[in-house]
């Protein structure tokens, strides 16, 4: 059916009457069934295995309908693809080249279009996942852990530089893999580079903590003996020979310096040392004995040390011990450099002899036989408490003899400090001898005048001097317990006195004497 064409014209109104120009437009009604015709372009080709889609597209209609029908109407489509309502899809199964493949578009309306086309399914690429891999340190063989890409199919992995190698260190080195597939006919090779930055190796270095030292011990390489895992150079701080303060944990550092430089960083270690405290050498000797009663003194308390410093004794200076052997003496010292010493001490012995008590004892006067030994003759003293035993004991009576000898033991209260004694002296005892007199047997006195005279006596021991008869008024008679007798005074009247002396001693005969005292004017 061809195309008609029609004109309408438009008359204006108004109330019923034409009110203007008439208006005429020619219209063409065009025919609307078309034969189709291809539109879209003739398919690409593919890559096995993978997704493959293509949507045939064509113009044309019929009864006012743009539905088309797509076919094969020669040739095949590779293995894998299908038409379905004009696409094209599925997935290639086999590699090669399909030629003369007709697709007709029709819809009805004469001539049907076509389309003759070829589809080249080609290779696939096999995709290799395999990232950079991470940092890795100068020593580190290549291994599977870096050597790790993966396939998207199966297939064998050769890789440059090959597993098991050690790199120089360096940023972004370049790491290579081969792929061969197992199925080559449908698969190509594939290639893949990742870089890796090796880094440099840090060497170890092996150094424990040194042993404490103490004060006064200078660095050495006992303490500064670090070992490294590669060849260089070791500079330590503080360095050998220093001497270090008495103080805990204080650093020792030591800074390596590696021979290879590309692979390997310098490096540094700390470590901690204790320096402990010397402590001084105090020379003090065991003192040479003394006796109880002596005081502690320079003498005794006389140690010395190798620093400065104050001493301190126990017990201290002026103390008197008791007596003892090996009675302990400390001393403490002190020194001046607390920072860098420890105090010190040392015990002695000293030995603390029991003192003798020193006894005074003077020869006793002679005796006359007959009288008994007595606190007369037994009086030694001493100082010190205790009690004396005497030989012969108090109430002997001595034979007449020259220089006998006495005897005393003191045996102290206080035996643990001293010691007993003893001392001797010596004694004369005399024979008695009974008495006589030998003054002369009569004197003279004169009145208002005083008058004195002696009475002697021999004998032993001395005479005791009575007299009897009537002396004159104020004249006396003294015994003088010495063997003498006085007699004495001023007579008040002139006169003659008879009187009788007696000389008495326990030896008899007592000795009497008649004794004329004339009173004259």
């Amino acid at each position: 059916e061809g195309n008609e064409t029609l004109t309408l014209t438009l008359v204006p109104l108004t109330g019923g009457a034409t009110t203007g120009t008439p208006a005429a437009q020619t219209l063409t009604i065009v025919d609307d069934d078309i034969a189709p015709a291809f539109t879209s372009s003739t398919p690409p080709g593919g890559t096995f295995n993978q997704a493959y889609t293509h949507t045939f597209t064509a113009s044309g209609s019929a009864n006012g309908s743009s539905a088309k029908t797509f076919s094969l109407t020669g040739g095949s489509f590779p293995p894998g693809l299908s038409l379905t309502a004009g696409v094209l899809s599925g997935t290639p199964t086999a590699v090669g080249t399909y030629s003369n493949i007709t697709v007709t578009a029709s819809n009805g309306v004469s001539p049907a279009a076509t389309q003759t086309f070829s589809i080249t399914i080609v290779k696939a690429t096999t995709t290799i996942t395999w990232s950079n891999p991470a940092d890795i340190t100068y020593g580190t063989p290549l291994d599977s852990t870096q050597l790790n890409a993966t396939a998207s199919v199966t297939g064998s992995f050769t890789y440059n530089p090959v597993a098991g190698t050690v790199l120089n260190g360096g940023n972004n080195q370049t790491l290579s893999v081969s792929f061969a597939p197992s199925d080559t006919a449908n698969y190509d090779n594939a290639l893949k580079n990742v870089s890796i930055n090796v880094l440099r190796a840090t060497p170890t270095i092996t150094w424990s903590n040194p042993a404490d030292i103490t004060y006064g011990t200078a660095l050495s390489s006992t303490q500064l003996n670090a070992t490294a895992s590669v060849a260089g150079s070791f500079t330590y701080t503080p360095s050998a020979g220093t001497v270090l303060n008495a103080g805990a944990n204080q650093d020792l550092a030591v800074f390596f310096e590696a021979s290879d430089a590309t692979n390997y960083n310098n490096a540094a270690k700390n470590v901690s040392i204790n320096v402990l405290k010397a402590t001084p050498t105090v020379t003090w000797s065991n003192p040479a004995d003394i006796t109880y009663g002596t005081a502690l003194s320079g003498t005794q308390l006389n140690a010395s040390a190798s620093v400065a410093g104050a001493f301190s004794y126990t017990p201290p200076a002026a103390t008197v011990l008791n007596a003892g052997a090996n009675q302990n003496l400390s001393t403490a010292f002190t020194p001046t450099d607390t920072t860098n010493y420890n105090n010190a001490a040392k015990t002695v012995n000293i030995n603390v002899l029991k003192a003798t008590p020193v006894i005074t004892w003077s020869n006793p006067a002679d005796i006359i036989f007959g009288t008994a030994l007595s606190g007369t003759q037994l009086n030694a003293t001493t100082p010190v408490a205790g009690s004396f035993s005497y030989t012969p004991p108090s109430g002997t009576v001595l034979n007449v003899g020259n220089a006998q000898t006495l005897s005393t033991t003191f045996t102290p209260t206080d035996t643990a400090n001293y010691n007993n004694a003893a001392k001797n002296v010596s004694i004369t005892v005399n024979p008695r001898v009974a008495p006589k007199i030998t003054s002369a047997k009569s004197a003279t006195f004169r009145v208002n005048q005083p008058g004195t005279f002696t009475v002697t006596t021999t004998g032993t021991p001395n005479p005791a001097l009575t007299v009897s008869g009537s002396l004159p008024g104020g004249v006396t008679f003294t015994d003088n317990h010495n063997g003498t007798a006085t007699i004495a005074g001023t007579p008040s009247a002139k006169g003659r006195s008879s009187l009788t002396i007696t000389a008495s001693n326990g030896t008899p005969p007592d000795a009497t004497q008649k004794f004329k005292l004339k009173v004259a004017k």
